[in-house]
């Protein structure tokens, strides 16, 4: 069974890519488990999703795409690595 794909010119090529290497059977959100959107993300460093686009853009935090809709993702270790380098840095006199 075959179907169309219909894709709007502006998509970015991550998207592409994400859409043409993934199968039905594949497991996207197991293989997702360990990566925040970006509103939890946000919640869980306490500043607005705004800063957080701005510090991906910025290269202060590594930001991944999702591989289907191209939402923005963060690994939580990442995040968790971060909010402990913050308070290390807050804890020295």
């Amino acid at each position: 069974m075959g179907f169309t794909l219909h894709i709007p010119i502006s998509t970015d090529c991550r998207v592409l890519q994400g859409l043409l290497t993934w199968s039905p059977d594949a497991k996207v959100d197991e293989n997702l488990r360990d990566y925040l959107r970006i509103k939890e993300a946000a919640r869980l460093l306490g500043v607005s999703e705004g800063t957080l686009r701005n510090w991906g853009r910025q290269a202060k935090i590594k930001t991944h795409r999702h591989p289907i809709n191209g939402y923005r993702l963060f690994k939580k270790v990442d995040l968790e690595e971060l909010l402990h380098a913050v308070k290390r840095s807050a804890a020295k006199p």
